[in-house]
């Protein structure tokens, strides 16, 4: 989905979802048209690790395990 609504239904503010694609902890798909496509699920993992007190720099390392989610 896009960013607006993936803004909305994961409660990460469009700042917030853009400052993580600089980081390179979401790398979204392209829309036909160019536009991002963002993952909901993968925001949401985000945000949990973030509200655990986890840096930004250490988030890859958890979500990414060998190719899979650490989850």
């Amino acid at each position: 989905m896009y960013i607006n609504e993936a803004a909305k239904l994961s409660g990460i503010t469009k700042k917030a979802i853009e400052y993580y694609c600089q980081k390179g902890l979401l790398d979204p798909a392209l829309s036909d048209k160019g536009y991002r496509i963002f993952s909901v699920e993968e925001l949401k993992k985000i945000s949990l690790l973030r509200s655990l007190g986890i840096s930004v720099q250490n988030i890859p390392e958890l979500i990414h395990v060998n190719g899979s989610a650490a989850f």
